[in-house]
């Protein structure tokens, strides 16, 4: 491939005019050498028709985009590499949109900037393309101020991507995004970054308005103070003046944004300073947390800073070795844990620890609850156990390991194992033993697959639903079946509920109790050292029975009339009596099956009646003797 050399004056090379001559000149693969600086002719952009390299001659050369124009359109699978090139974009333009873009686009010491002097509502993205996660982004040593874009792959080294509005960028923040990304020794601000996989980053600096979606690990990670000249700050403040504050003022300045759901950020060495500007150029703190998202600091220290961070979101923050001076404005609190740290943030721990620590609501209803004796018994002790662990970890008086806690619920069904589950779940997350208050419920037929290794799989996307949670697999006994799909369960099951694991998840096995004892001291031995907690749920009596049906009544919004009361306990005693010679009495859900076939009567009596207007709210609520009778003659 050759070159084509434009501004060049020496007869001997070949030459274009400017750069649209050069284009129509090129094939496949030129290389277009500029010898000066040009711009391009207002809304007459270039259209790449192929890969093409610009490189300046000798030193840096400037390609000035006009208002309003597209500097270069980029589409399919053509390649685009800008070497020592300056493209300087004035108001409404984009130095370079890509469509359906397949090739690499890349900068080599070069960069995309604003021309001094745009307003806010004039600054478009200088890279823009659309939402296909194509093509490649490579960046060495290269300025990009702002830009909108995704690719396949991402590669930025020794460069700075994005600008804070105070310095001549976008109002809104730059959107980098790629499926996958390697970026390292680089600035980034006033940016969102995503990536599509966990990825690792080094060495990156920033001046705030930063945030990471997805997994990452950041080895090194600074937030510099960002500071104007005495001739700077007096031209910001005479444009305040002169436009008002909405054209310079950047109300909330974060250093570090953490507000997309479900993402993970582990920094390892952070050092965040704060600006010390004006306040009415810039109010700057150090953390907007705003989702359910979980923030690591592994060694770091933060400074002072003008405003309070603030903190409003249900994930997890954990600092290790980490100096916080931050102050914080606390909404909805995240579960937070340090170990050789201080942070104002630790020590609302105590405040949280104080709360938890009374009983909670969960467990006042979990005791109110009829019969269930040793569910109760059992609960009690492991929520006592997991609140003394939570104040000596918050004391230092021991390593944050919560260890083993899975549980065999072993019972008949309709005994209130899935109840029980629930208020367990919310008692240990009253308490701070678990991080989130979720019990994912799930059974073997629901994880079997249809061909081998497809059962492992979906056993371990239940682990993680449920993860910093509860996992309830209930008739789990089905399990001791001898095939291929309970074998890939079993086994991902043994991975998950391990101590690498325990700290994150409590499995609980649920179904009858001698088809549960012979999964687990049959099946497979290691599923005894992995729950070696039992909790047996036995049949109501006769008397509890009684008790759960007025307590079905009364919640279905129903009445007994004062002479009925005998005649429902004699029914229903016969029917349970009847019910329990049969395989698998369903406990309290035959009371419920039983309480809405008298709500059915009731309701089938009243609708015979012609006027019904004339009846009274009593009347329409209340159970006969009548509907009893006709319960007891036909129901079984």
């Amino acid at each position: 491939m050759g070159e084509i050399h434009v501004g060049s004056i020496n007869p001997l090379k070949r030459r274009a005019k400017n750069i649209y001559d050069a284009i129509a000149m090129s094939i496949a693969g030129d290389t277009i050498v500029l010898h000066k600086s040009f711009a391009l002719t207002a809304q007459h952009g270039i259209e790449v028709p192929h890969t093409l390299y610009f490189i300046a001659a000798e030193k840096s050369i400037t390609i000035g985009i006009p208002p309003g124009t597209v500097g270069f359109f980029v589409q399919g699978k053509a390649s685009l590499e800008f070497s020592n090139i300056q493209l300087l974009t004035a108001g409404q333009a984009n130095a370079i949109r890509l469509s359906e873009f397949q090739g690499i686009l890349r900068f080599q010491q070069s960069s995309m900037q604003y021309q001094s002097g745009i307003v806010f509502r004039d600054r478009n993205p200088l890279l823009i393309s659309d939402s296909s996660y194509s093509g490649s982004l490579e960046c060495r040593e290269s300025v990009i101020h702002q830009l909108e874009a995704t690719f396949d792959y991402i590669s930025v080294q020794d460069s700075q991507i994005g600008l804070l509005p105070l310095v001549g960028g976008k109002t809104s923040p730059s959107l980098l995004y790629g499926k996958q990304m390697t970026i390292e020794t680089s600035d980034l601000s006033h940016i969102d970054v995503a990536s599509g996989r966990p990825e690792q980053m080094r060495d990156i600096s920033s001046f705030g308005n930063l945030e990471f979606i997805g997994h990452f690990h950041i080895n090194s990670l600074t937030f510099k103070a960002l500071s104007l000249t005495e001739k700077e700050v007096k031209a910001k403040k005479r444009l305040i003046n002169k436009y008002g504050q909405g054209q310079i003022k950047i109300i909330e300045n974060f250093s570090l944004r953490l507000t997309r759901a479900q993402s993970k950020l582990q920094i390892q060495n952070l050092s965040a300073v704060p600006s010390s500007l004006p306040e009415e150029l810039s109010q700057s703190a150090f953390l907007l947390y705003q989702s359910d998202s979980q923030l690591e600091i592994h060694h770091g220290k933060m400074n002072i800073y003008p405003f309070k961070s603030i903190i409003d979101g249900e994930g997890t923050i954990t600092f290790e070795d980490v100096v916080d001076e931050t102050q914080y404005s606390i909404g909805k609190k995240p579960h937070i844990s340090g170990e050789r740290s201080i942070s104002p943030l630790l020590e609302t721990i105590e405040v949280q620890k104080k709360e938890q620590q009374q009983n909670s609501k969960a467990l006042e209803e979990l005791q109110g609850m009829i019969g269930l004796k040793e569910p109760k018994e059992k609960v009690h002790r492991l929520a006592a156990t997991e609140r003394m662990k939570s104040v000596q970890i918050s004391r230092g008086m021991a390593a944050p390991l919560r260890g083993n806690r899975n549980l065999i619920f072993a019972g008949p069904p309709g005994t209130g194992k899935t109840t029980v589950a629930d208020k367990m779940a919310q008692i240990l997350f009253d308490i701070g033993a678990i991080k989130r208050n979720v019990v994912y419920e799930t059974t073997p037929g629901k994880l079997k697959g249809t061909v081998v290794g497809e059962s492992g799989k979906n056993l371990i996307e239940a682990c993680e639903k449920a993860k910093g949670g509860v996992l309830f697999i209930d008739e789990a006994y089905s399990l001791t079946t001898d095939d291929q799909y309970n074998k890939d369960i079993i086994d991902e099951l043994l991975t998950w509920t391990d101590e690498k694991h325990c700290e994150d998840l409590i499995v609980i096995l649920a179904g009858y109790k001698k088809e549960i004892e012979e999964l687990i001291y049959k099946t497979n031995p290691g599923l005894a050292r992995r729950f070696p907690t039992w909790v047996n749920f036995e049949d109501y009596s006769k008397e509890e029975l009684q008790a759960i049906a007025l307590y079905v009544i009364q919640k279905r919004h129903a009445l007994i009339s004062e002479n009925a009361f005998e005649l429902l306990f004699k029914v229903l005693d016969e029917k349970v009596t009847i019910a329990k010679t049969l395989p698998h009495f369903g406990n309290a859900s035959y009371i419920n099956t039983f309480i809405n076939k008298l709500l059915e009567a009731r309701d089938v009596r009243l609708s015979q009646f012609t006027h019904l207007e004339d009846l009274s709210n009593e009347q329409l609520m209340t159970i006969t003797v009548s509907d009893i009778r006709e319960v007891g003659q036909g129901f079984n």
